[in-house]
C-alpha cells in the first residue's frame, strides 16, 4: 500500500539549520509581525521588548553554529514597514568569516 501525498507545502529548514549551512556573506532572517491594533503611541514602548525577544530567539542558534563550525556571525535586530502598512521587527544573522 502507497503513502498518501501530503497537500502542504514542504517544511524550510530549521532556523538553526541555516544558520548552520550559511556560506560566507550569506545571511539569513527571523521575522516577527507586530501587534497591528497595537496603537502608534506604544510602538516606542513596545518595540524594543520585542526587538530583544528576537535577540533572544535567534542567539541559540548562532551559538550553536559558531561551537559547531568555528565561524563567526553577526546579529542584526531592526524592524521594517511595508508598503502595505504592516510592521515587523527582523533579526538578520551573517556569516561573516571565510
Amino acid at each position: 500500500m502507497t503513502k498518501p501525498k501530503s497537500s502542504s507545502a514542504p517544511r524550510a529548514a530549521a532556523f538553526s539549520t541555516r544558520v548552520l549551512m550559511l556560506a560566507p556573506g550569506e545571511c539569513v532572517a527571523q521575522v516577527r509581525a507586530v501587534d497591528q491594533t497595537m496603537t502608534v503611541a506604544r510602538l516606542p514602548e513596545e518595540m524594543p521588548a520585542l526587538r530583544q525577544q528576537l535577540r533572544n530567539a535567534v542567539t541559540p542558534a548562532v551559538t550553536r553554529a559558531k561551537e559547531a563550525t568555528g565561524n563567526t556571525y553577526t546579529i542584526e535586530v531592526g524592524d521594517v514597514q511595508m508598503p502595505s502598512g504592516m510592521l515587523y521587527a527582523v533579526a538578520v544573522v551573517t556569516r561573516t568569516n571565510d
